[in-house]
């Protein structure tokens, strides 16, 4: 993984799984975590070397989310977003309602593209990320 040394990543669904081994990989590389779940993540961040903090967010809550975005931008900073977020259902996919579906896609993409983004775009108006002042990233 690339030296994330002084960077500050905004991670979804951050409790378990696959969040908690992004989060040890991206701290492991030197990044500043904002661990956002709905679940509980503070086992996470006290197991986790560096500056990182966590924050409960339903991924359900558009207001919550901006409000969210916008706190953590202001207090990190956001250099990289990933959307890992989402539901698991047990069973067969066509054993699954039109509600699962609905609910699964909404955690996924919805909130994702219209309201993380749109405020994660309002905070790289206000100076940051640091993408801002290096577009080519690392």
């Amino acid at each position: 993984m690339p030296d994330f040394n002084g960077r500050s990543v905004l991670l979804t669904g951050a409790a378990g799984g696959i969040g908690t081994a992004i989060a040890e990989a991206f701290s492991s590389s030197g990044a500043r975590l904002a661990l956002v779940d709905i679940n509980d993540v503070t086992d996470p961040v006290d197991c986790l070397p560096g500056d990182h903090r966590a924050w409960h967010l339903d991924l359900m809550d558009p207001e919550a989310i901006s409000r969210t975005v916008i706190e953590i931008g202001d207090t990190f900073g956001i250099d990289v977003l990933i959307n890992n977020a989402g539901l698991g259902m047990a069973g067969k996919a066509e054993d699954q309602s039109v509600e699962d579906w609905d609910l699964t896609h909404a955690i996924f993409a919805f909130e994702c593209l219209h309201v993380i983004f749109p405020s994660f775009m309002e905070c790289v108006l206000k100076g940051w990320p640091r993408q801002a002042e290096d577009p080519g990233g690392r």
